[in-house]
C-alpha cells in the first residue's frame, strides 16, 4: 500500500513540476510605461544597516510616474527611524499597530497612489525596477502583479548556494502557477497591487499579508501576471545561519493551515507527500522504492531548475542541485511538521503559530 501511494505521489509531483515550469517558460514580456501615480510602501524593523541604502535606491529611480516613498517603521528599538529623519524625499510614519502586516497597513491607508509597491528594507535593486515591475498595470484588467526576487550569497558560503537555488525554485513555481492562472504564492519584496483591490479586502486578509492578499484577487477573478523580466529582479540576503533560515521558513510555513486556496493546498500536500514519502521509504530501508522515487523527483526538477538559473544567473547550479536533492526531503518534512508546533523569532520578537 505504501509504494502505492508513494508512486502515485511522485508521479503526480512530476507532472505538477512540468506544468509549472510550462508555465514559467510562456511567460511574456511587458515593455510598456503607465501614467498613474504609484506609491512604494515599506515596512521596517531594526534595520540600521539597510535603510539608508535602501532610500538611495528607491530616490534613484528612472521611473517617469509621480511616485511617492512611504516607510513605516514597526517599533524599531535602533536607530533606524533618526537616520530617516534626515533624508528628503521619503513620507516617514510609526506603524499604528504591531507587526509587519500593521506597518504595511499604515502604509497603505496613508498612501495616495493608485498602485501600492511592496519591498523589504533589507533588499536592493536597479533603477530600472519600478519600471519594469509596474509595466503591466498598462493592462486596465491587471490587478496585482509579482516580480522575481532573488537571494544574494554575499559570503559565498555552500550553505549560502543552497538557500539560493532553493529560493529560486519557490519563485520560479510561483511565476509558473500564475502564468497557469493557478496563482498561489508570492513575495511581499517585489509586489505591486491596485489600492481599490487591497480596500476592498477583509481586515483580518488585507493586513499585509502577500499571499493572502493574491488568493483574494484571483478568487475574485482579478488578473495576475508575473514580470519575467531581470531588470524587475528584487535582491535580498541570504540567511547567515540555520537558526535563522529555519526561523524564515517557518514564518511562511505556519500559516499554510489557514490557505482555503484549492491551488495552493494541492500544490503543498503535493509537494509535501513526495517527499515525506521519499522520507519514509528510507526510513523503512526500502533502498529500491527510495531509488525509484528520488530518480522521478531528479527528472522532475532538473531541466526547470535548470531554466530559472540561467534566469538568476546561479553559478554552479549543478553541483548545488544534486546536494538540494539528497537534503530536501529531510528538510520540507521537518518545517512542516515544526511549523505547527513550534513558535518563531522574527526582528526580535518570539511570534505564534
Amino acid at each position: 500500500m505504501i509504494c502505492i501511494f508513494s508512486i502515485f505521489f511522485l508521479v503526480g509531483y512530476f507532472f505538477l513540476i512540468k506544468q509549472l515550469e510550462y508555465g514559467w517558460s510562456s511567460i511574456s514580456s511587458y515593455e510598456k510605461s503607465i501614467n498613474e501615480k504609484i506609491s512604494v510602501v515599506v515596512a521596517f524593523r531594526n534595520e540600521s544597516n539597510d535603510i539608508v541604502s535602501l532610500c538611495n535606491q528607491l530616490l534613484n529611480q528612472d521611473i517617469k510616474n509621480e511616485v511617492e516613498f512611504i516607510l513605516v517603521d514597526d517599533h524599531s528599538q535602533d536607530d533606524s527611524y533618526s537616520k530617516l529623519k534626515a533624508i528628503k524625499g521619503i513620507v516617514l510614519l510609526r506603524s499604528d499597530g504591531q507587526g509587519k502586516k500593521a506597518a504595511i497597513n499604515t502604509g497603505i491607508n496613508h498612501a495616495s497612489g493608485s498602485i501600492i509597491v511592496t519591498t523589504d528594507a533589507d533588499c536592493s535593486f536597479k533603477s530600472s525596477w519600478l519600471t519594469s515591475v509596474l509595466s503591466p498595470f498598462t493592462d486596465k484588467e491587471v490587478k496585482m502583479v509579482v516580480g522575481p526576487v532573488v537571494l544574494v550569497n554575499n559570503l559565498g558560503s555552500f550553505f549560502g548556494y543552497l538557500q539560493t537555488l532553493e529560493f529560486a525554485s519557490l519563485i520560479g513555481s510561483g511565476a509558473g502557477a500564475i502564468a497557469l492562472d493557478k496563482a498561489f504564492m508570492c513575495n511581499g519584496a517585489n509586489l505591486a497591487f491596485r489600492k481599490d483591490v487591497y480596500q476592498s479586502t477583509k481586515m483580518d486578509i488585507a493586513s499585509g499579508d502577500d499571499v493572502f492578499l493574491m488568493h483574494h484577487i484571483k478568487r475574485n477573478k482579478g488578473k495576475i501576471v508575473f514580470v519575467k523580466n531581470r531588470s524587475a529582479i528584487v535582491a535580498t540576503n541570504i540567511k547567515q545561519n540555520v537558526s535563522s533560515f529555519i526561523d524564515q521558513r517557518l514564518r511562511w510555513s505556519a500559516k499554510s493551515t489557514s490557505y482555503t486556496d484549492i491551488h495552493a493546498i494541492l500544490i503543498s500536500l503535493l509537494v509535501f507527500g513526495a517527499n515525506f514519502f521519499i522520507l519514509l521509504s528510507l526510513i523503512m530501508l526500502d533502498f529500491k522504492l527510495a531509488l525509484t522515487l528520488i530518480i522521478i523527483k531528479f527528472f522532475a526538477d532538473i531541466s526547470f531548475l535548470k531554466k530559472l538559473s540561467m534566469f538568476f544567473e546561479i553559478k554552479k547550479w549543478s553541483l548545488y542541485f544534486l546536494c538540494l536533492q539528497l537534503v530536501y526531503p529531510y528538510y520540507i518534512v521537518y518545517i512542516a511538521i515544526l511549523s505547527q508546533l513550534k513558535s518563531y523569532n522574527w526582528k526580535g520578537r518570539v511570534l505564534k503559530k
